[in-house]
């Protein structure tokens, strides 16, 4: 597996809204750069990357099954398992892809809100309470409590915004850590714009009303 790259995340985000009902292609492959940066949020996010990691796999398993026809947009893939019934409506699990793409969707809402908030503190602040505000505002409703909890333990254990950057950047030289400041702004703004884009269609189906466990 490729290192995780900032402009590559903007760029497939960017690139799977330039189709109106959204490629499905790129839109997962830009999980696959969110999967990296949670991985390098180091252990107390692993259990987050791997919920992600498995979403993943299960949309692509759709991807490239017998159906792929029909999975080549957000949108015709939702309208496809709507209408051959895939999406159960009264359960809180199934293996719709429409399922596990909402799963990710909220994941991504957290994402983009924490990163927002990463040009506000100092590089010697730790990155906890914007991540805690950022979970409190999008997943958490999401979650049981004993989830929220822990999650919130987690966050606690998070580094600082300058050892979140080096991760990023790991060479750790100037040019390297600048690139990846001047990265941040665009990769937020190019996955927020996904997610607006998404959350129309999920709006559209009524996916939201989803219960998901």
């Amino acid at each position: 597996m490729s290192e995780f790259s900032m402009s590559r995340l903007q760029l497939l985000f960017a690139t799977s809204i330039q189709e109106p009902k959204i490629s499905l292609k790129e839109y997962v492959d830009g999980y696959e750069e969110v999967f990296k940066f949670l991985n390098l949020l180091g252990t107390v996010f692993g259990w987050v990357a791997i919920d992600v990691q498995n979403k993943i796999d299960a949309l692509r398993k759709h991807m490239s099954g017998p159906d792929s026809q029909h999975y080549d947009t957000v949108e015709t893939m939702i309208q496809f398992e709507n209408e051959k019934g895939m999406i159960d409506w009264k359960k809180s699990r199934d293996d719709s892809g429409s399922r596990n793409l909402l799963i990710l969707h909220r994941a991504l809402q957290y994402v983009v809100a924490f990163l927002a908030k990463l040009e506000e503190i100092d590089d010697e602040e730790k990155c906890t309470n914007i991540s805690r505000t950022a979970y409190e505002s999008t997943l958490m409703k999401y979650h049981p409590w004993v989830v929220q909890k822990a999650a919130k333990f987690a966050m606690t254990l998070l580094p600082t915004k300058k050892g979140l950057v080096l991760k990023v950047a790991p060479a750790g030289d100037p040019d390297s850590v600048k690139k990846a400041n001047e990265d941040l702004p665009g990769a937020v703004e190019s996955m927020g714009k996904a997610y607006d884009e998404v959350e129309k269609i999920c709006q559209k189906y009524n996916l939201q009303s989803l219960n998901v466990s």
